[in-house]
């Protein structure tokens, strides 16, 4: 049994603040109210104006702990506690804490959004052993001034090792005198915790396989026998908040051309895309970043070299599609048929076709429960345990586009390319239908554009 909805802070439909937290212990005892899922709580679409979180992703079980509450619900409660922190960053921290307390198998995540600003605490609370105590026993509090807030909230920040503290701290607090000194703390930490921000790879040893297919609609390239020397690759897409790491640790400033929307978002009227902080849809940082160029891709994976000793860069076409078919012959990692591509990946499904206005894009016909990007990691592997290799955001590689002659049967990887050259990507993503979501699918796109269906993961050298 159990499930449970920890608390539901749900207030009138006028109302600005409509949250719900959700920590499914067990597996799924709502499953006819629900979309289905074999495990855990499923996934539900935010009302607009709402905030959800869960205690993990979707379809999968929450850790019990070793106390009376659960891994998440401890954490939520500690996160509480914390004066000042507004709605998001109670949410941010909570998933960190649990992230880390449950050795990366644990990944609560968010989605929606609340309208205005709301603060759980703006002063230290006693702690209690359930979230509805909290609510019943709160009184209203003080007026407490900014500058006492302020140093309380450096106090407590100043000793932790949590960088999503610390970087939420900085962004709410933009104008403190401690942001500085909070910056050599992330610098610090930087020094001693690469596992805060090194992305899980998984090596792959290399071999040969073909490359294209003769008999694929958008290129009928096709080159065999291509060689793959040994490599590492990301086991997810690169994330909002790994990329935020980056972000904040380096102080690089992204490519800016904007963030180009796709022509049903402006049928619909969603907002274009302003950068990868707002892409003109609702992420959580469990997302994948999207609004992202080649160049800036290139950045982060150069900031990761340095920052770990190792050798990152972004993979190559071949690499990309020798990981991708995972030593399949397929149309697909799983097989010919697209429309098992839901249980896979996110792409152009029947739900997309509630935010276009025109039905007469090819879509696959099943339903994957996300229009947008879905959180990392959501769909099943494929034989190599890589994540979202069709679909949910496109992947730029360092291969040029040109024919595999030219590029060396895909395998050429440019540190530095000219100017003129158009960079690959491949997968297909959350725009795209069956066709562009196969193994072999190539895009191309100039080195500075960047749009809301495209992002990356990286690659490592072994040698």
């Amino acid at each position: 049994m159990v499930g449970l909805v920890i608390s539901i802070i749900w207030v009138d439909s006028d109302s600005n603040l409509k949250m719900a937290i959700l920590d499914a212990c067990r597996n799924n005892p709502f499953a006819r109210s629900f979309r289905s899922a074999s495990r855990g709580l499923a996934r539900m679409d935010a009302p607009h104006g709402t905030l959800l979180m869960y205690a993990t992703r979707p379809g999968d079980v929450a850790a019990d702990g070793e106390g009376k509450n659960g891994v998440f619900t401890e954490h939520f409660l500690a996160s509480l506690d914390m004066p000042g922190l507004e709605a998001y960053d109670v949410f941010k921290r909570t998933a960190s804490k649990v992230y880390t307390a449950t050795n990366k198998q644990q990944t609560p995540y968010f989605e929606g959004f609340i309208l205005g600003d709301f603060v759980f605490n703006e002063r230290s609370i006693e702690k209690t052993s359930s979230l509805s105590e909290t609510h019943q026993n709160s009184k209203p509090t003080p007026h407490v001034s900014s500058e006492d807030k302020d140093e309380k909230l450096w106090r407590y920040i100043s000793k932790s090792n949590d960088f999503m503290e610390i970087i939420s701290f900085i962004r709410n607090n933009p104008s403190s005198v401690y942001v500085p000194l909070a910056r050599q703390r992330i610098a610090l930490l930087s020094k001693s915790n690469i596992k805060s921000y090194e992305p899980d790879t998984i090596i792959i040893e290399g071999g040969t396989f073909n490359i294209g297919d003769s008999t694929y609609k958008p290129r009928k390239e096709r080159l065999n026998n291509i060689k793959v020397e040994p490599y590492a690759i990301g086991k997810y897409e690169i994330t909002k908040r790994q990329f935020m790491y980056f972000i904040e640790d380096s102080g690089y400033i992204t490519s800016n051309n904007g963030c180009m929307p796709f022509q049903f978002q402006k049928e619909r009227k969603i907002p274009k895309g302003e950068s990868w902080k707002a892409p003109g849809f609702d992420q959580s940082e469990d997302h994948p970043v999207v609004c992202i160029s080649w160049k800036d891709a290139k950045a982060y994976t150069k900031w990761l070299s340095k920052k770990t000793g190792k050798t990152y860069r972004l993979p190559s076409e071949a690499e990309w599609e020798f990981a991708a078919k995972s030593k399949s012959r397929t149309r697909y990692s799983f097989g010919d048929d697209e429309n098992n591509l839901c249980s896979y990946g996110n792409g152009r499904d029947e739900s997309f076709n509630k935010y276009s206005a025109k039905n007469e894009w090819d879509i696959v016909n099943c339903n994957d429960n996300a229009v947008f990007t879905s959180v990392v990691g959501m769909y099943k592997p494929n034989k190599y345990g890589l994540y979202d290799m069709h679909g949910n955001v496109e992947e730029w590689t360092c291969s040029r586009n040109f024919d595999f002659v030219k590029t060396n049967g895909g395998r050429e990887c440019l540190d530095s390319p000219s100017r003129r050259y158009q960079m690959v990507s491949k997968g297909g993503s959350w725009h795209w239908g069956p066709d562009f979501l196969a193994s072999n699918a190539r895009g191309w796109s100039h080195q500075t554009n960047s749009d809301s269906a495209t992002g990356f993961r990286v690659a490592r050298s072994l040698k």
